[in-house]
């Protein structure tokens, strides 16, 4: 049941990808460079967050349908810099080539600073037309989360390489993915009219499932060579580890005043990629 609701709204995500991106009116050079990564077959979980944060809480979907776009831009934004040669140097995601081997090393660079403003403009867009009160707060929060004290300082901190302790790479997991899991929940909470209570409580849910979620991608990634947990401490531990989490956030949400059903349906999901 949860595969074919997430099936459904990834459809309506990528619609609405499409179309947003086509109402920015893009020369068509751009359009192609821009659209080549984020139209690719990734899952939108993220934007699904953003989407089933805000219905929680009783806020309408279309209100959060451009937000939850403009995330979708800040996680594609992080793959297309992550895959660039002085990174984790891949050639392929997604099934196809990477960016930078279509359009070049330095069109890559360039390609992912456009994805990150224009979903910092869907993202600001949305607040505005949900009528937001304090839009400047959250926006504040996402430059907080994504910026050198989140998602970009976990992924310096990661490709610095050295000794690490698992609670090192804990912290790097919690940082480099779980931040955008946490701002996505938080920004639909948001939009959707959640007070302190409610909002804290989803993002220490997002915090949760963020970490198990990488945990999981590395477990189902371990014919690669980068290190991770599981191949510095080894799977059974990585595995403890990611079912540790999920069941971190399922308690979470135990005191959360919403519908929390969808939500808790998408942990258990991220918890069972591995069985």
């Amino acid at each position: 049941m949860i595969n074919d609701l997430l099936k459904r709204e990834k459809a309506q995500i990528d619609k609405a990808l499409g179309d947003f991106l086509l109402q920015e009116n893009f020369k068509p050079p751009l359009h192609e460079m821009l659209s080549y990564p984020l139209l690719s077959p990734g899952k939108r979980l993220r934007p699904i967050l953003v989407l089933w944060g805000c219905e929680s809480l009783g806020g309408k979907r279309e209100e959060a349908l451009k937000p939850a776009c403009g995330v979708e831009c800040l996680h594609v934004f992080s793959l297309v810099h992550d895959d660039l040669p002085g990174m984790d140097n891949s050639d392929i995601r997604w099934g196809k080539p990477t960016a930078h081997k279509v359009f070049g090393e330095g069109k890559a660079v360039l390609i992912g600073d456009a994805l990150l403003l224009l979903g910092i403009k869907w993202i600001s867009e949305g607040l505005k037309n949900s009528g937001v009160v304090d839009s400047l707060s959250i926006l504040c929060e996402l430059a907080q989360m994504v910026g050198p004290a989140g998602l970009v300082g976990g992924q310096f901190d990661d490709i610095s390489g050295g000794a690490r302790t698992l609670d090192d790479w804990l912290n790097i997991y919690e940082r480099k993915t779980s931040r955008l899991f946490q701002f996505s929940l938080l920004l639909g909470g948001t939009i959707g009219g959640g007070g302190e209570k409610e909002l804290n409580i989803l993002k220490e849910f997002g915090k949760y499932l963020g970490i198990a979620f990488q945990l999981g991608d590395d477990l189902l990634d371990l014919s690669k060579e980068e290190p991770s947990i599981p191949r510095e401490f080894g799977v059974e531990v990585a595995k403890k580890l990611e079912k540790g989490y999920i069941e971190k956030a399922v308690s979470a949400m135990s005191d959360f005043s919403g519908a929390r059903e969808k939500l808790i349906s998408f942990a258990e999901y991220i918890g069972q990629r591995n069985e």
